[in-house]
């Protein structure tokens, strides 16, 4: 790296640079105390001519013994201005081994501080006081000479393999050439805070310390006490540290520790983390990136390696704080080089490594140590020429042995040769065992690493000479520093030896080897509690021996086993833990510190014991007792659904030996007799459910030989079939029955069938596990397992006793926060319509996971510190959200519900269903990584598993949620794990295996059982469980097609194996199924490039006399008809006014002009003329429209005849001219002859914009006579005969000018050759002109907004009428339904075609339709693309989505705008390249809309990705609307949103006011806030209801939180106490019908309609409701101008004369809510 001129070659002159800079800033901090860069650069300054005059000269070496303060860098940097080299000698370092270094250098002196003087050993050279020295020096640094670049600027000691330590020479250009490229690296600048926590005698305290001084940062040092957690969170809370360089084993320390959530908080101010000195763990970055994920994020993550000889860092990583952080061979990488570096991986002839196989790393450049010290034959083998480089250009060979991704990035994998990394210092094992041979007592000496720690290997010099280990620990470490000391020992008779003679370390056995494959020792309990702790787990895990550092979860515990344990937990120590404490220490020696520290005090379940007698009554023989809540809710259902097996719960029995069928029936009698729930019955008894314990009797096993059958096997299954659909009478015995199938003489398949109220998953293990016992004991006449001590109705009356105690109602008070603002419904896409009734008919999908899939879950779960399920609960709520596009998804499962005492052996209902609310992606962040999901998903599942005995039943009837019949109340979906332990299936000689049935039903939408069968084989060696993992798919067949839910379980399995492969990658980019085939290559052309000009000049030749544009009011200056001739003539003559004021291609010409025929006119004038037209809204404030105005920058304005130019006083104003000045009525009216290029933009539209400003889009005349094209085949406009008055078919124009629907309405007629039929405004106003027109303008095309034909279908419904027959009615702008779609149809003629219309702005007005047919339900879909329009819907990773799934929906073809005008980073960010390989340079517009594509290749429309809207058929960015009120004087902040209602959408505004300072700004009010929006947006971005907060909610991250806002008050806009209530009967009528259209509670007769949320759409069905059910003839102008309700009572005659105030019709800036249109600002006088 060649420096340029100027540019700093040496350390010093790097800090005097800065030194010149900032002289006052911080330099140095130690504690409290720092030191400024002049004053750094002055002591050291004074050092240096100290040395010099002591004698220094350039290239000596200077030892610096000063400790870990102020003085130490003071010394550093005096000795390099001097121009030597420091040799830096620790204050721990023996005396011995200093006195060495010091002589093995050849220093000239040594630097100290009077504190440490005494301690130094005899030395050969002057030892110099850093103070002194500082002292005596004096002058600047013109007095010194600057060091040489190519002079020494330190020695480094590193153990050496011979025993003697070898220096490290490193230059001052390499050097500094590496600190700047470190500094640029990770951008440390000016400011920073970096740690400097290496010790002075590493090469990274070197870098950590002119890291900051080169680049005017403050170095921060460490004092000369070590570093723990403890220490680091004390300085980093402190706030003063930006860059953070840590050991490998501190962060993995940090990362692991039981204080790790609290890691955001430690490193808020930290912008960058390096982590070197030993490999990183890939596990520990897992950890921290765990920690970090419920923030949002956190510093960046950077994996550093350098060996001293390659001078500091040699390689970084690139930020690991996300993403995959795996090679491939399970390393982190180091990455690539960094300065003036090389890197390569050669073998031992040093020729480069294959791709991807391995090598020795050899670091090149000019960034390397000169050599070692004196020792020229060392330097030369290990600095060896490169053959690849320059002439003369070395290379360091590391002995380090790695390989290369296919991007580069290195990874390391190991040693070449026996050297050895501890806890991140360098160890060559030879240095230490030379120093221990010389101990007189020690004959032979190996040292290696085990576990991180050094261990020393000792053979006695003469038999009986072993001395204490202690002696010989202290004896080294007089030595070597302490690091070099082994922490563990052993003696041995010989030391193993290799063939060769030489020591084989790989057969040095290991100290303290471990117990078993957990990897820890054995070590015994030490006290009570520790040894009920280890008889516990080894009870519930079946392990045999159990020591206190045995992890419970490595032992094979699961969530449910953890439940058990705690249970015992609790009744042998009367101690109530959490499930959350065990995982947070699951060793017993960790959870006795919990329980000696004391429980977190939570209300505590009292134990299950047996029922007192007053608990039951009897009926003869009969015990009667009340129900649990559990089996309430399926006596329930089952009084529901009479003839429904739901609830039946089915398995088969393999029983492969000789059965004896007699002696399984006396077992099975016995079991019932122990038992009572399987002689349990639930009858009602006074009206009210019970449960009917009945006695005893004898069980019956039927036998089916099928022996004789042709298939035996075939015969079976068709039995069971049957037999599991014959339901059971739950008020008659037995509500379990079972069968016996002899398929062979010693074959039998046992059909065991049980009514879920008398069973469970643990109550299944119970039994079967009794069914071996007692069998096998009756048969040999031994001992019967001891009877049961409690019933299940002994838990049923517990239930209810505790129930509306203390410990379940905190169990109530968790839930009802946990699902506040639940997502209510699960919105996956079906394949039917969801039946209406409790359809419970439903199918299965068997999966088995690959194998090696099944092993990559476990292991990921157990590096996670999860269990198998939370791992696969994360999967499964990512699938859902992927599938739904919700980010919150509720998940229900079964818990176990064994956590009580006196619950682990009792048979019965006990499984609890709980809610498990998934938050995939929080509000206002990115999308999380897989491994920060699962890690948000553990903390849902342990606070669950905490709270898991409040009855599910019981919860619903407390939050009472909203219901619909056939669907599932706050959960839709479940995943629950079969994982209870089964034991062995042995009865006697006879051995039997499981298989799990189904009952052909499904009680929810979707259900997924998964079996990991290794972890129900507790018992059975590790090696011989079976370790499969079954995933069995329940599904409703009225929803879920086969295919479906197949494609479902195969994109499941996709993510798991994605997310396992890169847990760090995000959530939205896993891989989930098969994308739906699309087709490939470029989009289809529809024709030849053209413009819309020239299109139009066809169709007027073709037809000049038939009529173009219609007024049927008879509005405008032209009379009622304009003729193509007309049109065309006219148009011709403002295209030559605008052609000689030089006005053409690439030039806008704005629009102000309402919905008439100059409009039509000026819009192909301009066009003609080769220029874009800017169609401006006439209804917007004056403000906004100057917005536009300043953005676009028009060449001129064409206003209408008689002026009306909007008012942008103070900016520059455009030129200005009226459609009926004589320029234009007198220009020549022949065609000016101008031809548009294609590529030229037509029109510019500006929309609703984030940043609250609009933004303009630009549409190409190529992109818009494209669109015409497709509308002509879509719309089928070839055939345009029939309009009244001749001509072609009418096309009815209501849109706004101003919205890019107006365009389509315009050209679709024109280029068509069809009648324009502009709407008249009074005419939109009243539903009943509405249809009139329609009928007597024979109008044949239409474009409707869905609350638009609404108004017009409540109108037909209202008087009986029909809606004339039309060819196509267009409906769209927002979203419609199939409820819409049957109310349309029954006032249509059958010939009038329906279409769902969608669209954007971006990609030329409309894009996809949808003919609905057939009886379609919900949200119609929005259909497939028109022709020449590319419609797809991609993934988070750009891949096509699968069909089903959620995704983005993006747009593409020649309609495509050029992008937003003048804004080229908001066009990159939404047009983006298409990826599609086969489509080279086509580009994509990326909606923000999300969707899904059926199986048939339809889209359906799903909502946004972000917080844009469509209000009324308009889009609406709210931050729009929150720019604009943030700048008001009275509010401070502000936050729009959207809600949902029956009338539609609506805008609320949430505002809170400024503080008093402001001046005289208002109070904010409701009013305040309105009134200022509606003077500076359109009325239909001006929100409903406004809502006045103290503050925001806000989120953990501090944003605001928009599920928490509340809902607006639905009354009156003042208070209450200054409303006036309606006084008349009258009155009382209007305002009640007032309250309906609004949806308000309460009405003032003095309230205003429009303040109150009114907008045209409801003027409109206020005036047809006041018409109907009052007779009150009013139109929707006079409630314009009279808009209470004394107001209305008073024009109709109906008010109290007496209280009546003076009516004044109120003038109202705009009402165009749906843009009917922009006159309407002058109706109100």
């Amino acid at each position: 790296m060649a420096e340029s001129a100027g540019t700093p070659c040496t350390l010093s002159a790097l800090v005097e640079q800065q030194a010149r800079l900032l002289p006052c800033a911080p330099a140095v901090r130690v504690g409290e105390r720092s030191t400024t860069y002049a004053e750094l650069e002055a002591d050291a300054t004074g050092l240096a001519a100290r040395l010099r005059a002591a004698g220094v000269c350039p290239a000596d070496v200077v030892g610096v013994h000063t400790g870990r303060d102020l003085p130490l860098v003071v010394a550093l940097l005096g000795v390099l201005k001097a121009g030597a080299a420091f040799l830096a000698l620790p204050r721990s370092l023996p005396g011995t081994r200093l006195a060495a270094l010091v002589a093995d250098a050849g220093a000239a002196a040594v630097v100290t501080v009077p504190g440490l003087r005494a301690g130094l050993p005899e030395l050969r050279c002057p030892v110099l006081p850093v103070e002194e020295a500082a002292q005596g020096g004096g002058g600047g640094t013109d007095r010194l000479p600057a060091p040489d670049p190519e002079g020494a600027a330190y020695v480094l000691y590193t153990s050496g393999s011979t025993g003697v330590p070898k220096g490290v020479v490193v230059e001052h250009r390499a050097a500094a050439a590496h600190v700047r490229a470190m500094a640029a690296r990770i951008g440390v600048r000016a400011g920073d805070r970096v740690l400097q926590m290496a010790g002075e005698a590493f090469d990274v305290a070197v870098e950590q310390l002119f890291l900051a001084l080169s680049t005017g940062a403050t170095a921060v040092l460490r004092g000369d006490e070590p570093w723990g957690p403890a220490e680091l969170r004390t300085e980093l809370h402190r706030g003063a540290v930006t860059v953070a360089d840590l050991p490998t084993a501190l962060f993995s320390e940090l990362a692991g520790g039981p204080d790790a959530r609290e890691l955001p908080q430690v490193f808020a101010g930290v912008r960058t983390v390096l982590v070197g000195g030993e490999a990183l763990p890939p596990g520990a970055l897992k950890r921290w990136r765990a920690a970090f994920a419920a923030s949002g994020g956190g510093p960046g993550v950077i994996n550093a390696y350098g060996p001293t000889e390659a001078v500091m860092t040699a390689l970084t990583s690139a930020d690991l704080a996300e993403g995959d952080s795996s090679d491939g061979t399970g390393a982190v990488p180091v990455g690539a080089v960094v300065g003036p570096r090389s890197a390569l991986l050669l073998n031992d002839e040093l020729t480069p490594a294959p791709a991807g196989g391995t090598g020795e790393l050899y670091v090149g450049g000019t960034a390397l140590a000169r050599g070692y010290l004196g020792r020229p034959d060392l330097t030369a083998e290990r600095f060896v020429p490169d053959p690849f480089g320059v002439p003369g250009a070395r290379m360091y060979r590391t002995g380090d042995r790695m390989t290369a991704a296919p991007d580069g990035q290195l990874a390391f994998l190991g040693r070449t040769d026996n050297q050895l990394k501890v806890r991140g210092f360098r160890i060559e094992p030879g240095e230490v065992e030379a120093v221990l041979a010389a101990h007189p007592a020690i004959g032979q000496a190996a040292v290696a690493a085990h576990d991180d720690r050094l261990v020393g290997y000792l053979v006695s010099a003469e038999n009986g000479s072993r001395l204490p280990v202690a002696g010989i620990r202290d004896w080294l470490a007089q030595r070597l520093p302490d690091w070099m000391v082994p922490a563990a020992w052993t003696w041995l008779e010989r030391l193993p030896v290799t063939s060769g003679g030489k020591i084989d370390r790989a057969a040095l056995p290991r100290v303290d080897a471990d117990r078993t494959h957990t990897g820890r020792r054995y070590e015994a309990p030490r006290d009570a509690i520790q040894s009920t702790l280890c008889a516990v787990w080894s009870r519930v895990l079946d392990v045999p021996e159990v020591g206190i550092h045995d992890s419970f979860f490595e032992l094979g515990g699961t969530s449910l086993l953890a439940a058990r344990a705690l249970a015992d937990i609790r009744t042998e120590l009367a101690a109530d833990l959490s499930l959350r404490a065990l995982f947070a220490e699951p060793t017993p020696l960790g959870l006795s510190r919990t329980l000696h520290a004391g429980t977190d005090g939570e209300p505590v379940l009292p134990p299950v014991a047996p029922a007192p007698p007053t608990a039951a009554t009897t009926e003869g023989a009969a015990v009667i007792a009340p129900i649990s809540l559990m089996q309430r809710q399926v006596w329930v259902v089952e009084q529901l659904s009479a003839d429904s097996s739901a609830y039946n719960a089915p398995t088969t029995l393999r029983l492969h030996g000789p059965l004896d069928l007699r002696l399984l029936e006396r077992t099975l009698t016995e079991i019932v007799r122990r038992h009572e729930i399987f002689r349990t019955t639930v009858e009602l008894r006074d009206g009210e459910p019970v449960q009917v314990v009945h006695g005893p009797a004898p069980v019956r096993v039927p036998l089916v030989d099928l022996r004789a059958e042709a298939d035996p096997e075939a015969a079976a299954e068709e039995f069971v079939r049957a037999d599991i659909g014959v339901r059971f009478d739950i008020g008659r015995l037995p509500l379990i029955r079972w069968t016996a199938l002899r398929l062979a003489e010693q074959s039998h398949e046992l059909v065991l069938v049980e009514h879920h109220l008398v069973h469970d998953g643990w109550s299944f293990t119970l039994l079967v596990r009794e069914l071996g016992l007692i069998y096998t004991a009756l048969a040999e006449g031994s001992a019967l397992p001891a009877e049961p001590r409690v019933q299940y109705r002994d838990f049923a009356h517990w239930q209810h006793e505790v129930l509306a105690g203390h410990a379940m109602r905190a169990q109530s008070a968790y839930w009802h926060r946990q699902l506040a603002g639940a997502p209510p419904v699960l919105e996956l896409a079906h394949d039917g319509p969801r039946a209406q009734d409790d359809d419970t008919r439903g199918a299965v999908h068997r999966v088995e996971l690959p194998a090696a899939l099944c092993e990559r879950l476990r292991a990921f779960s157990k590096d996670s510190g999860v269990t198998l399920f939370i791992t696969m609960l994360a999967g499964y709520a990512a699938l859902l959200h992927r599938y739904s596009g919700q980010d919150e998804v509720c998940v229900g499962s079964a818990f176990g519900n064994r956590g009580v005492p006196g619950t682990a052996d009792v048979i019965g209902m006990f499984v609890n269903p709980v809610a498990l609310r998934c938050a995939v992606r929080l509000p206002g962040q990115a999308q999380p990584s897989f491994a920060a999901l699962v890690e948000r998903v553990r903390q849902v599942v342990l606070d669950a598993q905490a709270h898991q005995e409040l009855p599910f039943v019981e919860l619903i009837r407390e939050l009472d949620p909203p219901r619909t019949p056939g669907r599932n109340p706050v959960f839709q979906a479940m995943l629950n794990f079969d994982d209870s332990p089964l034991p062995e299936l042995r009865l006697g000689p006879v051995a039997g295996s499981y298989l799990e049935r189904n009952n052909g039903t499904a009680k929810l939408d979707l259900s997924v059982l998964v079996v990991p069968r290794a972890e129900r084989q507790l018992g059975t060696e590790s090696a011989e469980r079976d370790r499969r993992i079954t995933l069995i798919w329940e599904y409703r067949t009225d929803l879920f097609d086969p295919s479906t839910v197949a494609a479902l379980a195969e994109g499941y399995e996709e993510l798991l194996d994605a997310a396992l492969a890169a847990p760090q990658g995000p959530v939205a980019e896993l891989p989930a199924g098969r994308p739906a085939v699309h087709s490939t290559g470029p989009t289809p052309v529809l024709g030849p490039p053209t413009s819309v000009v020239e299109l139009f000049a066809r169709t007027a030749a073709r037809c000049p006399q038939a009529p173009a544009v219609a007024l049927p009011s008879g509005d405008g200056p032209t009379g009622d008809v304009l003729t193509y001739r007309d049109l065309d003539e006219r148009s011709h003559q403002v295209a030559r006014v605008l052609l000689a004021r030089g006005i053409g291609a690439g030039d806008v010409v704005a629009l102000h002009l309402p919905r008439s025929a100059d409009f039509v006119v000026a819009v192909l004038g301009v066009l003609k003329a080769g220029a874009a037209y800017l169609p401006l809204d006439v209804s917007s404030p004056y403000a906004r429209t100057a917005d536009v105005l300043a953005d676009a920058r028009p060449r001129l304005v064409l206003g209408a005849a008689g002026g009306g130019f909007p008012d942008v006083s103070g900016r520059a104003e455009p030129e200005r001219m009226a459609m009926d000045a004589p320029e234009i009525t007198g220009a020549d009216p022949t065609d000016p002859g101008v031809r548009p290029d294609p590529a030229e933009l037509a029109y510019l539209i500006y929309t609703s914009g984030s940043t609250g400003r609009p933004k303009g889009v630009g549409i190409t005349h190529q992109g818009l006579a494209d669109k015409y094209r497709a509308w002509q085949r879509a719309y089928r406009l070839d055939d345009q005969d029939g309009g009244s008055g001749g001509g072609g078919a009418a096309h009815l124009q209501m849109a706004s000018p101003a919205f890019d629907v107006c365009t389509g309405d315009v050209f679709r007629a024109l280029l068509s050759g069809g009648r324009l039929v502009l709407c008249p405004t009074e005419t939109l106003l009243e539903p009943d002109r509405l249809l009139a027109l329609l009928r007597d303008e024979r109008v044949a095309y239409a474009e409707f907004l869905p609350s638009v034909l609404r108004l017009l279908v409540d109108h037909a419904e209202r008087t009986g009428q029909q809606l004339p027959a039309a060819r196509l009615f267009a409906v769209g702008g927002e979203a419609w339904t199939g409820a819409d779609l049957r109310r349309f149809r029954a006032v249509l003629p059958d010939s009038t075609r329906l279409l769902n219309v969608y669209g954007v702005t971006e990609a030329t007005v409309g894009n996809t339709c949808h003919q609905p047919e057939g009886d379609e339900h919900g949200v119609l879909p929005v259909g497939r693309a028109l022709p020449g329009v590319r419609a797809v819907v991609l993934d988070g990773a750009g891949r096509p989505a699968a069909p089903g799934m959620a995704g983005e929906i993006f747009l593409g073809g020649t309609g495509l705008a050029r992008g937003y005008h003048s804004d080229p980073a908001r066009t990159a960010s939404r047009f983006v390249p298409d990826p599609d390989p086969a489509r080279p340079g086509e580009r994509l517009y990326a909606t923000g809309d999300l969707a899904r594509t059926r199986r048939d290749g339809v889209i359906e429309y799903l909502g946004r990705r972000d917080h844009q809207v469509k209000v009324r058929g308009f889009r609406v960015e709210p931050g729009e609307i929150e720019e604009v009120l943030r700048e008001c004087p009275s509010v401070a902040e502000a936050v729009v949103v959207a809600t949902t209602g029956p009338e539609g959408t609506r805008l609320v505004a949430h505002c809170t006011p400024a503080p008093a300072s402001t001046g005289t700004a208002p109070a904010l009010t409701a009013d305040t806030a309105r009134d200022w929006l509606r003077e500076r947006l359109p009325g239909y971005l001006v929100p409903a209801a406004f809502v006045v907060l103290a503050e925001l909610p806000r989120t953990a991250s501090g944003k605001p939180d928009r599920g928490a806002l509340p809902e607006p008050p639905s009354a009156g806009t003042g208070p209450r106490e200054a409303r006036t209530a309606p006084r008349t009967e009258d009155e009382r009528a209007v305002a009640g019908l007032w309250q309906r259209v609004l949806g308000v509670e309460e009405v003032g007769v003095r309230d205003d309609f429009f303040d109150l949320g009114g907008h045209s759409l409801l003027a409109v069905r206020l005036v047809a409701v006041l018409r109907a059910e009052l007779g009150l003839e009013l139109t929707v102008r006079d409630l314009v101008a009279w808009s209470t309700v004394e107001a209305v009572a008073a024009k109709a005659g109906r008010a109290d004369p007496a209280d009546t105030a003076p009516l004044v019709a109120r003038a109202r800036g705009r009402l165009d809510a749906v843009r009917f249109d922009e006159d309407e600002q002058e109706t109100a006088g």
